[in-house]
């Protein structure tokens, strides 16, 4: 008795053993079943909405399946950069656009502190590095050894592209050469030639002059060096209707004009009677006799 009551005893101890054992076992499997159901389900919540749904739901339009979200930003940063170019675009007519560091032949960016209209160093080109738009035609063009890298015998007659102009004052500055006889019966080369006035230049003997054309300025001749780079200014201020001409940095002639001079209307007439030229720049106001220095010295 006292046996079968041990046996009894170790019997249901051990059927208690197996069922708390097997009990632990499913309640674990319970608990970790539903911790890794918890997780999937917080994995859905915080999965990504299709942008179909999401299309549906707020009415926005869907990017073609292919397109990444890292393809969505390039797509987004191309199109604010295409948007940036046709700003600058756009405003290309109304502003300068200066290069970002010093090109050959441009006196070494110096230039750019006086703010030309327009600056051609004619150094195997005709652009104009002050202005985006301004380029003169190559066609026709030679290019000679210059004052400053090469020089430019250009098509006669081109007339500068148009641009906005700040103000009726103006200057002109430029290195020319021309030869101590001008081929065939020529007399009278122009330079550069504003709305109503020419900057030009003569042989027999080599002189330099302003010659009026309507109403514009009338400034008598002065006598250079024959075949050799020469330093011409013009300075004109409306409020007097006064110009000044300087030669190798030096005032050399004075005059005025009947009519109002601007630079509304520029021909650059160069390559007339194998007239050369070289950094050509245009100011839309007067320089002074400083900056007119520093032109000649650049």
């Amino acid at each position: 008795m006292v046996w079968q009551s041990r046996t009894t005893v170790v019997v249901l101890a051990l059927w208690l053993s197996c069922g708390l054992s097997w009990g632990l076992t499913a309640c674990g499997r319970v608990r970790i079943d539903a911790r890794d159901a918890g997780a999937s389900d917080a994995a859905s919540m915080d999965a990504p909405v299709s942008r179909e749904d999401a299309a549906l739901d707020t009415g926005t339009t869907v990017l073609d399946d292919a397109a990444s979200t890292d393809a969505g930003t390039s797509i987004d940063a191309s199109s604010a950069a295409d948007a940036s170019s046709a700003a600058d675009a756009s405003g290309a007519a109304d502003a300068f656009v200066l290069p970002d560091a010093p090109v050959t032949g441009d006196a070494g960016g110096a230039w750019r502190a006086l703010s030309p209209w327009a600056y051609y160093p004619f150094d195997g080109t005709t652009v104009d590095l002050a202005y985006s738009g301004g380029d003169l035609a190559m066609t026709g063009t030679t290019f000679v050894d210059g004052h400053a890298g090469s020089g430019a015998s250009l098509t006669p007659g081109q007339r500068i592209p148009t641009r906005p102009i700040g103000g009726v004052d103006y200057t002109i500055s430029v290195w020319a050469r021309w030869p101590t006889i001008f081929p065939g019966a020529a007399a009278g080369c122009g330079i550069v030639n504003t709305e109503r006035s020419s900057l030009e230049c003569d042989d027999e003997p080599t002189h330099v002059f302003v010659y009026q054309l309507a109403d514009g300025l009338a400034i008598p001749s002065v006598i250079v060096t024959p075949e050799t780079w020469v330093h011409l200014a013009l300075v004109y201020r409306a409020a007097t209707r006064a110009g000044e001409l300087y030669v190798d940095g030096t005032l050399r002639g004075t005059g005025t004009s009947a009519g109002t001079d601007s630079l509304s209307s520029v021909v650059v007439a160069g390559g007339d009677c194998n007239v050369a030229l070289d950094e050509l720049f245009l100011f839309d106001r007067a320089l002074d006799t400083t900056e007119i220095a520093a032109l000649f010295s650049m």
